[in-house]
């Protein structure tokens, strides 16, 4: 059937909607206002120009008081249905929510005006989880029951099935990701476990939603405010003597001025009523500290002078997010279940610190601990020692404090709480007697007097510490510091800045991917590492993060935002990698705890490649080649010999895949139980109904996969040219062996075979239940991108041919970005890997259209009723062929729906797709950076922490602040014709080749480079 562009469809908007489309698929502005921002922005890439372009319906961007990006939700979501998105618990959600974090803490705040804090340092865990709403589903008794029984059922088959095939040492009860379908029978790469498997396999049908949409059967209509009295936190109460009302927009009063920002590390709201202005910033501070700041500025707008007790209100609701890997629908319900009994093992009780006016709540475990409890240092899925959760006074000594949730809140719940419409005169912190785990709420009033026009400011922090702890860290917050403007200030210097001068939407977005791609940083106390997680569904609803992939991916960028962040991520994919097999864990959870999916992902095959990517990229972007020698033990550290060096980490991974993993008879790398497509072998074999388990096992052991083997020869000759010099013994081994002479040169003449008559690049070969081959070949840009990137299709001729397929049948007829299948979803972990295969392949403009097709603003404009990808978004989204297009996914064991933001895939691959745009990517001299610009602009800048590259006609300049004592090579692109180049403002000879200039530098940690290339 053919296919017509966007532009072109039926469907396609009005004129005047075509226009602004244009200008977002390349970023052509108005006349009008592209002098004013060039003027601006081309000399400080740091000032950013007011540009609401892609604010949705849900609100508008906007440039904050410190001249930031920053969302200002302005939308009823009670009153306005597009509030309203589907969900597999079939509730009437309307809470649309943002990242604010640092590196140690992460809060979601909510345009409720509520705040959920997560911390992952030995394992997942809310402190303060948001359950207004559970008493309002239907009644579960009987349905509760069903789905656990089915639960049972699911994970005993799937044990039977799967886990006699693995090959990792931890006992799992494991979190499997899981992916929805592109189309029907085919599954989409990214996840962590095939839907239909588990339902054919339970004998149940998939009848909760549609695999597409998600569109719920029936809405269930919910109170905003409920007795129930898990409400989070985050907000405060005012008193004024004659009314009392809460400043969070969910139990605001009726007729209240609100306003509501997402900011850069900060939510920021505002309420005014019965002329008081009450304006609340919430801030997770820069840096490593457990905590959030909650900034109140109260002040009389009135004549008369006032008196107001002003009541601070944090919930303690610790749900640890132990690994659950059926989380839709009913199924949810029935693992919240569970993670609840977590709680019973300890005895909860809430002390009053005086030192630091802080309430302090603990958990301690019962005696005696029950069977699988772990000592704290050991692995577990369960934190046996949990961390305190305080609330302190910054700024005073409160009046009165409350802790007893149920006498808090009594009959008259969040709107109307029973101890501050009664003036109750506060709690003592006796241990309370109640059947409740959580009885505890963390409460403190402040009474104040105001005069007319009197503004008054309290301070408080919310976070954790360990058992035995202090909370000295605090003291610094005491100050009379403008702690929040000193927060905004030190984002601005870690923040990824790109402008043109003509594209304030891509110069948002950068910095905005940037921030949420940092903030969402946890630290993993087992392996003494900070990582970027996953996130969205599968780390805060299973409680599981991997698959390691994805950290190798969000390296590749951190390379260049936060080098020490990227060397982090490399650490932990060393840390879970088999002592005895070599083999990376699929995933990890908990305190040290690791998973291979119950065995269905027990040996991805994938996961050497992209570790070796990642090291790759932050080697030639630092030179830090004194990390090869840095010891990282394998998994378990107890078992792991020591002295084990990084660069024996590498000779194990390039071993494992050759020799573990393997080379099949077709001379492809082998697919072993998945490539990048979780689902790649197990939707192969589910064709086969009850020879499925003979040719998923036939698949995985001689299964072959064509993008790790495309993949192969873009790492591998790379890494073999960093490390001539470090380990030519492994160099040799890359390319040839007794065993398998011209190694690589087998694996690209092998893909030859597989470019098929359609005119791309088949899928894999797999097995069916007679060990038959079984070649899939249908048009997957998982498939297509590595060809690109690797100069696989240059190398067969085929390069045009397939850029031409690639572009008409599944990035052309996208507005939001190419994707996985025609017509089916968008991928950012593949989409944007295409926006460096076109810029690898010197297609300019086409590079410059998937980078903007991408971005949140393009999705907003398409899709303006849609909340998520506005600001965050998920893993995947929907096609246009989908119920609901620009949706995401779900399945019966990751419902993507039901948490569609937060997941670092947006952010990471928005961040590598700029870069490279930019032409910045390593040099397969292995010893330094090539800088190839493919912005079809005359002048940008990109400003990054390791790096800022200045492009005009005249002049190409280059500051490098290097981490480390050494030395690189910069290969920079020009058209310039004779050039003249300068180091730190002197004159140095370099190689001059045709159109490029090799300029080699020594340096100092901590000494900028400055490289500037001009015309002769």
């Amino acid at each position: 059937m053919a296919r017509t562009s966007f532009l072109q469809s039926a469907d396609a908007p009005n004129p005047s909607r075509i226009q602004r489309l244009e200008r977002f698929l390349f970023r052509r502005r108005s006349p009008n206002t592209a002098p004013t921002f060039a003027a601006q922005s081309v000399l400080d890439p740091r000032v950013f120009q007011q540009n609401d372009e892609g604010s949705g319906s849900f609100g508008r961007w906007i440039l904050d008081e410190a001249g930031l990006p920053a969302y200002e939700y302005q939308l009823d979501q009670y009153s306005d249905p597009r509030a309203i998105y589907p969900n597999t618990e079939e509730l009437d959600r309307r809470d649309h929510w943002h990242q604010v974090g640092n590196q140690r803490i992460t809060a979601m705040a909510s345009n409720d005006g509520t705040i959920q804090v997560y911390q992952g340092d030995r394992g997942g865990v809310f402190l303060n989880r948001f359950e207004a709403w559970e008493f309002d589903r239907p009644n579960f008794r009987i349905s509760s029951w069903l789905y656990s029984l089915l639960r049972r059922i699911i994970q005993f088959v799937a044990k039977l099935l799967i886990r006699p095939q693995s090959t990792l040492k931890p006992q799992a009860t494991a979190q499997l990701r899981a992916m929805s379908a592109d189309v029907p029978g085919t599954l989409p790469p990214r996840g962590f476990a095939p839907p239909e498997m588990l339902a054919q396999i339970s004998n149940q049908p998939l009848t909760m939603l549609s695999a597409q949409s998600a569109t719920p059967r029936t809405v269930l209509k919910r109170d905003p405010a409920t007795a129930r009295y898990a409400h989070a936190g985050g907000f405060g109460y005012v008193d004024n003597g004659n009314e009392v009302w809460g400043t969070a927009f969910r139990y605001r009063p009726q007729g209240a001025d609100t306003r509501r920002i997402f900011g850069i590390g900060y939510f920021e709201s505002e309420t005014t009523y019965q002329n008081i202005r009450v304006v609340r910033r919430v801030y997770a501070p820069y840096g490593n500290d457990p905590t959030l700041i909650a900034d109140i500025q109260i002040e009389n707008l009135g004549d008369n002078p006032v008196d107001l007790r002003h009541y601070e209100y944090w919930d303690v609701n610790i749900c640890q997010l132990q690994l659950e890997w059926l989380r839709s629908g009913g199924f949810g319900m029935t693992s919240d279940a569970n993670r609840r009994t977590v709680n019973k093992y300890f005895t909860s009780s809430v002390e009053w610190d005086e030192a630091n006016c802080a309430l302090r709540f603990k958990q301690k475990l019962r005696q005696p601990p029950p069977p699988q409890a772990r000592p704290p240092d050991e692995p577990s899925d369960i934190d046996w020692d949990p961390a305190n959760v305080f609330l302190a006074d910054l700024s005073g000594k409160p009046d009165a404090f409350y802790v007893n949730k149920s006498a808090f809140f009594g009959t008259g719940g969040a709107r109307q709480p029973d101890a501050v419409r009664q003036r109750k005169p506060g709690d003592t912190v006796d241990v309370l007697v109640t059947g409740d785990p959580m009885p505890y709420c963390l409460v403190m009033r402040r009474d104040l007097s105001l005069q007319p026009g009197e503004r008054k400011s309290l301070r408080y922090a919310y976070g954790t510490t360990r058992p035995n702890g202090t909370l000295g860290f605090l003291d610094r917050y005491r100050q009379p510091t403008d702690h929040f403007n000193q927060t905004l200030a030190t984002w601005k210097d870690h923040l990824a800045y790109f402008c043109t001068g003509e594209d304030p939407v891509l110069h948002r977005e950068m910095a905005w991917h940037a921030y949420n791609m940092l903030s969402a940083v946890v630290y993993l106390d087992f392996y003494k590492t900070h990582v970027v997680p996953q996130g969205s569904a599968y780390l805060y609803l299973h409680g599981a993060d991997g698959a390691p992939r994805d950290q190798a991916l969000f390296a590749l960028p951190a390379s260049y935002i936060d080098p020490p962040l990227a060397r982090d991520m490399l650490r932990l994919i060393m840390q879970i990698t088999d002592v005895h097999t070599g083999q990376i864990s699929y995933s990890f959870a908990g305190h040290g705890f690791l998973s291979d999916g119950m065995g269905v992902y027990s040996n991805p095959s994938d996961l050497d490649l992209f570790f070796l990517l990642a090291l790759c990229e932050y080697l030639a972007a630092t030179g830090d080649y004194a990390f090869l020698d840095e010891h990282v033990p394998f998994y378990p550290p107890s078992e792991s010999p020591p002295g084990v060096t990084v660069l024996d980490h590498v000779n194990k991974a390039v071993r494992h895949l050759f020799e573990v993993n393997g080379i099949g008879e077709n001379d492809l790398i082998k697919v072993g139980t998945n490539d990048w497509s979780d689902s790649i072998v197990t939707e192969t074999a589910l064709q086969f109904g009850l020879g499925f388990a003979a040719a998923y096992t036939n698949s995985k052991q001689h299964g072959e996969s064509i993008p790790n083997t495309q993949m192969a020869l873009y790492v591998l000759p790379l890494l073999a040219a960093i490390l001539k010099d470090r380990d030519p013994q492994l160099v040799d081994y890359i390319y040839d062996t007794p065993n398998q002479p011209g190694r690589l040169e087998r694996l690209r003449l092998a893909l030859q075979d597989q470019w098929n008559a359609n005119g791309w690049y088949n899928r894999a070969i797999l097995r069916d239940s007679q060990n038959r081959r079984r070649v899939v070949d249908h048009f997957s840009l998982e498939a297509q991108v590595w060809a690109l990137i690797s100069g696989i299709a240059a190398d067969h001729g085929k390069e045009s041919e397939l850029i031409e397929k690639v572009d008409q049948i599944l990035d052309r007829p996208s507005p939001i970005g190419g994707t996985l299948i025609p017509e089916g979803m968008v991928w950012p972990a593949i989409s944007q890997l295409l926006t460096w295969g076109y810029a690898r392949a010197n297609r300019t403009q086409l590079a410059w259209r998937s980078l903007n097709r991408n971005t949140f603003a393009m999705h907003s404009h398409v899709y303006p009723d849609i909340w998520f990808n506005t600001w965050s978004g998920p893993d995947g989204i929907n096609g246009r062929s989908a119920e609901l297009p620009g949706g995401t996914w779900f399945s019966p064991l990751t419902p993507m729906t039901d948490f569609p933001v937060m997941n670092a895939n947006q952010d990471a691959m928005a961040l590598l797709g700029m870069l490279r745009v930019c032409g910045i990517e390593p040099s397969f001299s292995g010893d330094g950076l090539v800088i190839r610009p493919h912005v079809p602009r005359e002048r940008f800048i990109l400003d990054m922490p390791l790096l800022r590259l200045e492009v005009t006609p005249e002049r190409i300049a280059l500051r490098y602040c290097p981490i480390v004592t050494g030395n690189r090579r910069f290969y920079i692109h020009h058209s310039m014709g004779n050039v003249i180049v300068k180091v730190n403002d002197q004159t140095v000879s370099a190689d001059h080749q045709d159109d490029q200039v090799v300029v080699q530098v020594q340096f100092e940690k901590d000494q900028v480079v400055n490289i500037e290339v001009t015309p002769a």
